[in-house]
This record gives C-alpha cells, sequence and structure tokens, in this order.
C-alpha cells in the first residue's frame, strides 16, 4: 500500500491488476509517493491502515484497480508458469533445427504450461519447452510452495489448485468493500482502462498526467482460449461476487 500526503490518497496494489506499472508510473508522477504497508489482506486490514494514514473511509481516498477474474486467473497461470521456468531452468537451449546456442526467452504460455519461446538467432524456427509430469506437491503450506513443487500442469489443473488455498480463492470486493459489503473503500479502476483511470484519478488531484511503463507483462493468447467449461464455472463460482459488484463477464477473444 502506497501514498503521498502532500495529495491526500493511498494506492492499494491488487495483484494482477498492472500494479507494478502503476507504481513506476506514480513514482515518476507524485514526488512524495512511498510505500506505507507491505500486504493489506482484506477490507478490515484496509479501513485500519486508512485510519493510520489519517485519510476518511471514502472512495476518494484511494485508488485501486479490479480484473474480470477469467482474465485475472489466466494472469496468475501464465506468471506462475514463467517463475517456475526463470527460477529452475536454463536459460540457454539449443536450437533443435540448427543447433545453434541461445539464450531461452519466454514469449509465450500455452494452455498445456509449454513455453514458446522466440524465434532462433540463426534459423529463425521458433522452439517449445515441453512441461514435466511431476506431481504438485499439495502438502506443502504455501500456495507458491505448492505452485513451485514442480512445473505448473496445465491450466485446468492449475485452477483446481488455486482455488482450493484461502489466498487464490480471495476476491476482489473483499479488498475494496468495507465489512458490511456495501460500501467502497477506494475509487476503482479498471484494468481494461488502466492507463485512463489512473489519469482520472490524478487529474482530479492536480496531478499527471502520468506515463504507464510495462513492467511484469505475461505473454499469452486471450484469456477465452484457456478456459474450459470446468474453469468457466469454477471461476465463476468462486469470483461471484466480483462478477456480481463489477459487472464483467465472460467473453470470447
Amino acid at each position: 500500500m502506497y501514498s503521498s500526503d502532500k495529495h491526500g490518497f493511498c494506492y492499494l496494489h491488487n495483484p494482477k491488476t498492472g500494479g507494478t506499472s502503476t507504481t513506476a508510473a506514480l513514482y515518476e508522477a507524485v514526488p512524495d509517493f512511498v510505500q506505507k504497508y507491505h500486504l493489506v489482506r482484506n477490507a478490515k486490514s484496509f479501513g485500519a491502515k486508512l485510519d493510520a494514514l489519517g485519510l476518511p473511509r471514502e472512495p476518494r481516498s484511494a485508488l485501486m484497480f479490479v480484473r474480470n477474474p477469467w482474465d485475472r486467473v489466466v494472469s496468475w497461470y501464465c506468471m506462475s508458469r514463467m517463475y517456475y521456468a526463470r527460477t529452475t531452468s536454463s536459460l540457454q537451449r539449443v536450437c533443435q533445427d540448427c543447433g545453434a546456442v541461445s539464450e531461452w526467452k519466454l514469449f509465450e504460455v500455452l494452455p498445456t504450461g509449454e513455453l514458446v519461446s522466440d524465434v532462433c538467432a540463426e534459423c529463425g524456427e521458433m522452439a517449445v519447452q515441453p512441461n514435466s509430469n511431476r506431481v504438485l506437491d499439495l502438502n506443502r503450506p504455501t500456495l507458491w510452495a505448492r505452485l513451485h513443487s514442480a512445473p505448473v500442469p496445465d491450466f485446468e489443473t492449475f485452477v483446481q489448485v488455486f482455488l482450493s488455498h484461502e489466498f487464490g480463492e480471495r476476491a476482489q470486493t473483499e479488498l475494496c468493500l468495507d465489512e458490511g459489503g456495501t460500501t467502497r473503500l477506494a475509487t476503482l479502476g479498471r484494468f481494461e482502462n488502466l492507463e485512463a483511470d489512473l489519469n482520472a484519478f490524478l487529474a482530479e488531484r492536480g496531478v499527471g498526467p502520468a506515463k504507464l511503463p510495462q513492467k511484469n507483462p505475461t505473454l499469452h493468447a486471450h484469456y477465452s482460449t484457456f478456459h474450459t467449461e470446468a474453469t468457466k464455472a469454477a471461476v465463476a463460482k468462486a469470483f461471484a461476487s466480483d462478477i456480481e459488484e463489477f459487472g464483467y463477464e465472460f467473453q470470447q477473444g
């Protein structure tokens, strides 16, 4: 959680909503923008931190972005798969077509868990890093320990593991609505309209415009290509409050 005393607002980083890019833009646009708290788990914690900062519990005090739940889960999946590859795999690959050795650069994550790299500099062929048949250790205590106990599985298995954990099943409404679930504690921007909504919030405070850099992108096809009927239903059930509160729908790419 970040804040600016001069402009009287804070920014709550909701994971997988462009937070790294948004934070970088705010650091550039707002001179006294600083991180005040590392973790905000729920609306009760959020409200307490607003109190500690001397900010009223109302939307004008804070900014938070939300994202389509079906898209957000795909982004979690791709980030997990790419993170595992970066931390456990060699960054060197040998092209199977021409034998040239080059740096492995992650290009796109497939629903199967396979990774497609950029083209070989020598012959122009693309490379695919297959997933593993190792099984996730579901007895590990944290979500990330489970996901990193083996290469991240296919998307459908990932959804089952992700939604079985208290962190994965946490709705975005649990952060931004008060404990009664009726009052918003922050101005809600849309990930789908990130830069415009950020600058609209800043303009009301005489700041900006901010230039949004692209940080930590996860490259993948449209989220609809990952989902099966089973995963669509599972996400809809887990994040029903997000879908109702923010009016999101599942859309085909």
